[in-house]
């Protein structure tokens, strides 16, 4: 496989984890009581 196809679906599958993290990041601070520190933690992700 090229280098180039290799690289490409290394970024997809690091782009799918950290997205997925993300989210459950979120539901966290989501259920959590800080409904101010998730609007923060919305702000810095959506950086």
């Amino acid at each position: 496989m090229p280098t180039s196809t290799v690289l490409n679906n290394v970024t997809i599958t690091l782009g799918e984890i950290l997205s997925s993290l993300r989210d459950l990041l979120l539901v966290k601070l989501n259920t959590c009581h800080f409904p101010g520190l998730s609007k923060t933690s919305n702000r810095l992700i959506s950086i």
